[in-house]
């Protein structure tokens, strides 16, 4: 947990984080959509055994980052996407909506937030790094 101070206000927003490390998909962290588009075209239980397993991996980060963290109010998503700078290079649009999809249904299913509709999850903004080993850091801030 990270305090940030609002420049010129007396208010301190909190941001609570948590870092998905390690190769989960493939060689990333995460699949693309189109790799989640691709597993889903392959067979009617293919995309839940995906994003299963997934959400599993996201969950585990959560639990131990977040430790029981609920949030209150609504909330926005920070996410710096690390992405492998070797081999194929993917479309950061891809990236971000297969992730996405993944990240917020673990927010839902651990308790972070009570569903991941407006009324309780705002525009995420997303930022992309190249790295030698994938990770996915999500910053929530309440606002």
């Amino acid at each position: 947990m990270e305090t940030e101070k609002t420049s010129g206000k007396d208010t301190e927003k909190v941001i609570h984080s948590f870092t998905i490390k390690g190769t989960h998909w493939k060689e990333n962290c995460l699949p693309s959509l189109n790799d989640v588009i691709a597993e889903a075209t392959k067979h009617p239980k293919a995309y839940w055994r995906l994003k299963t397993s997934m959400e599993r991996a996201v969950i585990s980060a959560i639990r131990k980052d977040l430790k029981g963290y609920k949030a209150t109010t609504r909330v926005r998503l920070y996410i710096l996407w690390g992405e492998k700078n070797k081999g194929i290079k993917r479309d950061f649009d891809n990236i971000t909506g297969g992730g996405m999809k993944i990240i917020n249904d673990a927010l839902v299913k651990s308790g972070v937030i009570k569903d991941d509709s407006p009324d309780y999850l705002l525009p995420t903004q997303s930022q992309f790094v190249y790295t030698k080993e994938p990770y996915i850091k999500v910053e929530i801030r309440e606002e």
